[in-house]
C-alpha cells in the first residue's frame, strides 16, 4: 500500500510540475515530461514525509484514496502558470483553485489528505524551479505577451466581477484584479488587523445586550422594588436594526431600571460576586450613552499604507470563514441603496428586487462584508453619499450585514463633521476587540500609525534582505535627523516594496513617498507595457497631455493628447492608435477618469499623489501661465510664488504645489540660511494654504519646525483645511524640547476650536497625550501654562484621558514637589474661575485633574499629606492673595478631604493622630473650622461612601464624639457627621 501511496505522490508532484510548465521551455518543465528521472525523487520523498506529517490520524486506505482523487484533480483543473502567478506562487491558494475538481463522494479525512497532497506537490514544483534557477515570474510575464491570457488579465477580471458569478466568485476577481494590476504587490501580510476586522465582525451587539441583562437578571438577592426593574429588562426584545435596539434602552422606563439597579448595588455591599454584577451593568449603562455597534472596520491611512491589500485580505479570509464579500468598487448617479444591491445581485449570482427578498436570500448564511475601499473618492462627486452610507449601515443593521471601509487620512473632516463622529464612534472600530493602546480617532483606525507600531514596512525589509542588511535597516533613522519621520515611512508597505525592488542601496534617511514616486512610475509604466502591450511613449503623450491641461485649470480631451508629436519611428495613424491604447489602459488602471460631456480625460482621485509627480513635471512648460518664466524646478517655483502673492486658483495647482513643497522640504540644505525663508514666505501670504505647509513640515528639520510653529502664532486665520494637517505636523515631527513643547501646545491650541467643530477632538487627543510627556512638569512656571492651555482645549469628551495622561506624568516623591504641585493647582484654579469665566468651569478637565492628582500625591505622603496642604493653603479663603471661584474652591479642597480619608489605608495611626489634632485645631495653616470640616470629611472617607451613611473603624469613636461636641461644626454640616456610624463589633 505504501508503495501504491509513492508511486501515487510521484505522480502527482510530475503532473504539478507539468500542468505549470506546460512547454518543455525551462530545465524543470522538460524534466516533468520524464516520469523516471532522478530529479523527482527528493521532492517526491519530501512531499511524502510531509503529508504524513499534516495527515497522522488519517489511515493507509484513505491516504491512498485522497491521493488517487488528488492526481484526478489536477488533471481536470488544467492549472496554468499564469493561475499560479496571480496567486503570487501561493500553494495553499493555488491549491484552492483544484478543490472544486474534487469528488464530492470524498470522506473528511480522504478531502484532507488530497488538499494536502496537491498543496505540497505544487510547492514541491515552485521549490524544484527556484532551485534550477528558473525564474518563474519571468517566465509568467513572458508569456502574457505571446499567450491568449486575456482571461486572466486585469481587464477581463474586471468584466467577470460585473457578471451574475457563482458564490462569492465576484469578490475573488476583483481581488485578483487589484493584485495584477499592482506593480509592487507581495502576498507577505504583516500585522494582525484581518483577525481584529473578522473577530470584530463576528461579535453581535444585541447578543452582548442579551448575555449581560440576562447577568443581571440572575441576581437573586434583590429587593421587590430592584426585582421590577430586572424585570423591565428582561422583557426587552432586542430584536431589529441596532437603532431600534438602542431606541428600547433609551425608553424612560428602560433607564429608570437601570437606575434602580445601580442604586440597590450601591446600598447593598454584600451580595455573592457584587462585582460580576457592577460590571455587567456599567456596560449597560456605558452602551445607553455610547453604543458601541461595530458593524464597520474602518481605517484611514495614506496613500501606500495598505488599506487596499488590508480590505483584500479581510474579503480573502472572511470568504473562508463563511462571510459573503462584497465590493462596492465603482459607482452611478442612482442612489447608494440601489449600487449595493446590485453588487449583492452580482455577488450571489441572483436577482434581488427588495429588503425582504435579500432577508430571504442571506437568511442562514454566517454573513456578508461590503467591502468599500477609497471612500472618499467614490463619494467626492457627492458629498451626500456620506449620509446614505450611514442610513444604508443602520437599516441594513438587522441582515447580519458588516462593513469594511478605507479612506485617505485627509478625508477624516471631512467624515467626522457635522453628525459624523457621533455616527462613527458608533458604527466604527469600537468595543472590546481593539486595545486602548490603538490610534483610533472617532471609530477610524489610523493606519499609518498601526504600520509604524507594527514596523510593518520595516519587517518586510528585514525578512527578505540578507542577515546584516536587515539588522540595518532595523536600527534605519535612529541617529539621523527627523528620526520619528524616517521610521515611520520606512514603516509604509509601499516604501519597504520600492526600496526592495529598486533601490536597494538608497540611503535610510533619504527614503520618503515623493523621492520614490519617479521609480514607482518607471515600474507602473512597466507593468503598463508587460501587461497591456501599450507603448511607454503613448503613456508619456497622455499624461503630459493632461497634466499641461491640469495646470492650465481646465482638462484635456482626446484630440489635446492627439496634438503630441510622434516619436520617432511611429506613423501618424500608429501614433494615434498607441495614444487610444494608453487612455483605455489607463482608464483601465483606475490612473486616468474619462468623464462626459465631451470625454473628457481627468486625473484619477485615488492615485492623487501620483498626478501631483506626474503635473510636477509639467510645471517647466507651463511657467508662463503661472508667471514663473525663466525658473526651474521645486525651490525656486515655490520661493516666487509665495513672495509674488500669486496664491493659489485652481484645486489642481495646489495638488503640484503639494507635491513640489514636499519634495522641496526633503532637499533641505541646513547649511544655506535661505533655505527656510520660501517657508516663511509661505506662511505669511493669506493666499497660500497652509494645510500644504504643514504637510511638508514633517520632514523639514527640528529647527525650521520650531520657527514655523513659533511664526504661526501670530497667524490668527484657521482655514477649513487647516487643523488636521497641523496637528498631523504636530503629532511626526521631532519630539520638542521642555522649552518648545508650550509653543507646540500654543500652536494646537491654534487650531482647537476648529478641530473640536469637525469632529477631530480625538485626534486632537493623541496630539494632546504627545505633548503631556514632554512638558517639565516640576517648573511651576511650565506647568501651570501647559494646565491653562490643555484646559481649553479639552472637551467634555477628553477631558478623562487628558487628566489621566496629566497626573501620570507626575512624581510626588519628593516633599518640595508635592507642594510645588499643589500651589500649582491653586494658581491654576484661580485663573480658570476668574480668567475664564463660568463656562470655563464647565469643562470637566479641571475636576478630574485636580482629583486624580491629588489622590496620587496622598498615595505618595500617607496622612502627612494634610500637613502639606495647609502648608500649601488648601484650606485657606485665599492663596496669595487671590481668591478661588466659590466652585473650584469646594471642590479643591473636597478633593482634599477625600485624598487624606484614603490614607488611613497607609498609616491608620498617624492618622487617627491628626485627626484629633485638627479636630481640636491645633494645626497651623487654616481656621479652627476648616481644620474640624478636613477631620470630619477625612474620617467619613475612609471607607466608600456612596452618598450614603457609612459605618468606620471602631477605633474612631473618640473622634466622632468630639465632632458632636465640636463647636466648629457649623450648624448645616452636622447631618454629615451624623451619618457617620461607629463598627461596634470586636
Amino acid at each position: 500500500m505504501e508503495s501504491d501511496a509513492s508511486h501515487l505522490i510521484r505522480k502527482l508532484v510530475v503532473i504539478a510540475a507539468s500542468s505549470v510548465l506546460p512547454t518543455p521551455v525551462l530545465s524543470i518543465g522538460e524534466a516533468a515530461f520524464d516520469f523516471a528521472s532522478k530529479k523527482w525523487d527528493r521532492p517526491a520523498a519530501q512531499v511524502e514525509r510531509n503529508l504524513r506529517k499534516v495527515t497522522p490520524t488519517a489511515t493507509s486506505q484513505e491516504r491512498a484514496n485522497g491521493l488517487r482523487y488528488a492526481v484526478d484533480a489536477l488533471e481536470k483543473s488544467a492549472l496554468t502558470l499564469d493561475e499560479l502567478a496571480a496567486d503570487d506562487f501561493d500553494a495553499s491558494r493555488a491549491a484552492r483553485r483544484i478543490e472544486p475538481h474534487l469528488d464530492s463522494s470524498l470522506l473528511e479525512q480522504e478531502r484532507l489528505v488530497a488538499m494536502h497532497a496537491v498543496r505540497l506537490s505544487l510547492q514541491a514544483t515552485i521549490n524544484e524551479a527556484k532551485k534550477s534557477n528558473d525564474d518563474l515570474r519571468a517566465y509568467s510575464r513572458q508569456s502574457r505577451g505571446t499567450l491568449e491570457t486575456i482571461e486572466r488579465g486585469v481587464r477581463t477580471l474586471h468584466e467577470q466581477s460585473r457578471a451574475h458569478a457563482p458564490f462569492g466568485i465576484r469578490s475573488k476577481h476583483i481581488v485578483d484584479s487589484h493584485r495584477l494590476s499592482d506593480p509592487l504587490h507581495l502576498e507577505l501580510y504583516v500585522g494582525r488587523l484581518p483577525e481584529l476586522a473578522l473577530k470584530q465582525f463576528a461579535r453581535d451587539w444585541r447578543d452582548d445586550l442579551r448575555l449581560h441583562v440576562t447577568e443581571l437578571c440572575d441576581m437573586r438577592s434583590a429587593d421587590s422594588r430592584t426585582r421590577v426593574a430586572l424585570n423591565t429588562l428582561e422583557r426587552l426584545q432586542f430584536h431589529g436594526t441596532y437603532p431600534s435596539v438602542w431606541r428600547e434602552l433609551q425608553a424612560p422606563e428602560t433607564r429608570e431600571a437601570i437606575s434602580r439597579i445601580r442604586s440597590f448595588l450601591a446600598r447593598d455591599s454584600n451580595l455573592f460576586q457584587p462585582v460580576q454584577y457592577d460590571l455587567a451593568l456599567r456596560w449597560l449603562e456605558r452602551q445607553v450613552k455610547r453604543p458601541e455597534f461595530s458593524l464597520a472596520f474602518a481605517v484611514s491611512g495614506s496613500w501606500g499604507a495598505g488599506k487596499t491589500r488590508l480590505l483584500d485580505r479581510i474579503a480573502e479570509t472572511g470568504s473562508n470563514q463563511g462571510w459573503l464579500p462584497i465590493h462596492l468598487e465603482a459607482m452611478t448617479n442612482r442612489p447608494l441603496k440601489d449600487e449595493v444591491f446590485s453588487c449583492f445581485e452580482e455577488s450571489l449570482g441572483m436577482r434581488v428586487g427588495s429588503m425582504p427578498e435579500l432577508r430571504s436570500v442571506l437568511d442562514g448564511r454566517r454573513g456578508s462584508i461590503v467591502v468599500v475601499d477609497d471612500w472618499d473618492v467614490l463619494s467626492r462627486r457627492e458629498p451626500s453619499r456620506l449620509r446614505e452610507l450611514g442610513q444604508l449601515i443602520e437599516s441594513l443593521s438587522d441582515l447580519n450585514v458588516r462593513w469594511a471601509i478605507s479612506l485617505d487620512e485627509s478625508a477624516l473632516p471631512k467624515v467626522l463633521s457635522n453628525d459624523g463622529m457621533q455616527f462613527w464612534e458608533r458604527y466604527g472600530c469600537t468595543g472590546p476587540v481593539f486595545q486602548p493602546d490603538r490610534s483610533i480617532v472617532s471609530g477610524w483606525l489610523l493606519l499609518d500609525d498601526e504600520n509604524e507600531s507594527e514596523s510593518v514596512g520595516l519587517r518586510i525589509i528585514a525578512g527578505t534582505l540578507p542577515g546584516r542588511r536587515a539588522l540595518e535597516v532595523e536600527r534605519a533613522g535612529l541617529e539621523e535627523r527627523n528620526a520619528r519621520m524616517i521610521k515611520r515611512s520606512l514603516s509604509t508597505p509601499v516604501v519597504a516594496l520600492l526600496k526592495l525592488n529598486l533601490s536597494p542601496s538608497l540611503p535610510l534617511d533619504e527614503i520618503h513617498v515623493v523621492t520614490l514616486m519617479n521609480e514607482y512610475w518607471s515600474l507602473m509604466k512597466s507593468s503598463l507595457t508587460r501587461a497591456d502591450g501599450v507603448s511607454p511613449d503613448a503613456v508619456d503623450a497622455v499624461c503630459e497631455a493632461i497634466g499641461f491641461a491640469r495646470l492650465a485649470g481646465g482638462s484635456a480631451s482626446f484630440s489635446d493628447v492627439g496634438l503630441s508629436r510622434a516619436p520617432d519611428g511611429y506613423l501618424e495613424q500608429e501614433w494615434m492608435s498607441a495614444l487610444r491604447a494608453a487612455v483605455v489602459c489607463l482608464r483601465n488602471r483606475s490612473i486616468v477618469v474619462v468623464a462626459s460631456p465631451g470625454d473628457r480625460l481627468l486625473p484619477s482621485p485615488s492615485v492623487e499623489l501620483l498626478w501631483g509627480f506626474l503635473t510636477s513635471r509639467e510645471v517647466e512648460r507651463c511657467s508662463p501661465q503661472l508667471g514663473l518664466a525663466g525658473l526651474p524646478y521645486a525651490k525656486e517655483v515655490l520661493l516666487a510664488i509665495a513672495g509674488r502673492d500669486h496664491g493659489i486658483r485652481t484645486e489642481s495647482l495646489k495638488t503640484v504645489l503639494r507635491f513640489l513643497l514636499v519634495a522641496s522640504a526633503l532637499e533641505f540644505e541646513r547649511s544655506e540660511p535661505e533655505s527656510q525663508r520660501p517657508y516663511l514666505h509661505w506662511l505669511g501670504n493669506p493666499d497660500l494654504p497652509n494645510d500644504v505647509l504643514w504637510e511638508a513640515a514633517t520632514v523639514l528639520p527640528s529647527g525650521v519646525q520650531s520657527r514655523l510653529i513659533s511664526e504661526a502664532l501670530a497667524v490668527a486665520d484657521v482655514a477649513d483645511d487647516e487643523p488636521f494637517w497641523a496637528l498631523r505636523m504636530l503629532r511626526l515631527c521631532e519630539e520638542p524640547s521642555s522649552r518648545e513643547v508650550l509653543d507646540h501646545l500654543r500652536f494646537a491650541d491654534r487650531v482647537a476650536n476648529q478641530a473640536n467643530r469637525t469632529g477631530l477632538q480625538e485626534y486632537l487627543l493623541l496630539v494632546l497625550q504627545g505633548l503631556v510627556r514632554r512638558v517639565n512638569w516640576s517648573v511651576p512656571r511650565d506647568a501651570h501654562k501647559a494646565l491653562t492651555l490643555i484646559h481649553r482645549m479639552s472637551t467634555p469628551r477628553t477631558a478623562e484621558p487628558l487628566s489621566r495622561a496629566v497626573v501620570a506624568e507626575l512624581s510626588f516623591e519628593d516633599p518640595s514637589r508635592r507642594v510645588a504641585w499643589l500651589q500649582t493647582l491653586a494658581r491654576f484654579l484661580t485663573v480658570v474661575g476668574e480668567d475664564g469665566g463660568p463656562g470655563n468651569l464647565d469643562l470637566p478637565f479641571w475636576r478630574d485633574v485636580t482629583q486624580r492628582s491629588i489622590l496620587k500625591l496622598s498615595a505618595s505622603a500617607g496622612p502627612n499629606v494634610i500637613l502639606e496642604m495647609l502648608e500649601a493653603g488648601v484650606f485657606a479663603p485665599s492663596w496669595r492673595g487671590q481668591r478661588l471661584s466659590r466652585s473650584a474652591g469646594h471642590f479643591f479642597r473636597r478633593s482634599a478631604h477625600v485624598a487624606f480619608g484614603h490614607t488611613r489605608d497607609t498609616d491608620s495611626r498617624r492618622f487617627d493622630e491628626l485627626a484629633l489634632k485638627l479636630i481640636r485645631g491645633e494645626l497651623e495653616g487654616a481656621s479652627p473650622e476648616r481644620q474640624a470640616l478636613a477631620a470630619l470629611f477625612g474620617i467619613r472617607h475612609t471607607v466608600a461612601t456612596g452618598g450614603h451613611s457609612v459605618t468606620v473603624d471602631r477605633d474612631l469613636k473618640m473622634h466622632l464624639t468630639l465632632l458632636k461636641r465640636s463647636r466648629h461644626i457649623p450648624r448645616d454640616m452636622k447631618r454629615w457627621v451624623d451619618s457617620i456610624k461607629v463598627d461596634d463589633e470586636p
